[in-house]
């Protein structure tokens, strides 16, 4: 006979809380690649590649860790999801949008199946996912532009 598992929301807070650390590293890599690859002078892709790993650090263990001390933080997620999706159109360039992006989407996920907060939580990972969306969409349409 067997049995199968449902995972908690608590297993989902543990999973989410090991991939913090492995997520933060790449979001300050892809950040700082994408924006040395798309800069329009070394200042500026130096600049960026300080900022990106910086601003990355600092939500990441500010906000998302702290958040995911608790059941669902899909407050603290829409917050960073609303905040990155108004920063595509005119911050793309800074890797703020990813880094919000990111960080609402791993919130959202902790979150999700929570007992009080789920709906928030989801909401969350929704917006998190369409700024990243959004993020990736204006490279693509920078590049294509050009080329």
């Amino acid at each position: 006979m067997t049995t199968t598992h449902a995972p908690t929301a608590a297993e989902d807070r543990t999973q989410v809380r090991q991939a913090l650390v492995p997520t933060a590293v790449a979001v300050a890599v892809v950040g700082s690649a994408v924006s040395a690859l798309f800069a329009n002078t070394r200042g500026e892709a130096i600049g960026e590649a300080v900022f990106i790993p910086l601003l990355t650090a600092a939500i990441f263990a500010l906000v998302v860790a702290r958040g995911l001390r608790h059941e669902s933080a899909g407050g603290r997620g829409i917050a960073l999801g609303v905040l990155g999706l108004l920063a595509v159109p005119v911050a793309f360039w800074s890797g703020i949008p990813l880094v919000l992006g990111a960080g609402a989407t791993l919130l959202g996920q902790a979150g999700r199946r929570a007992d009080h907060g789920s709906g928030k939580a989801i909401a969350s990972f929704v917006l998190g996912m369409i700024t990243l969306i959004g993020y990736v969409a204006v490279y693509v349409g920078d590049y294509l532009s050009t080329h």
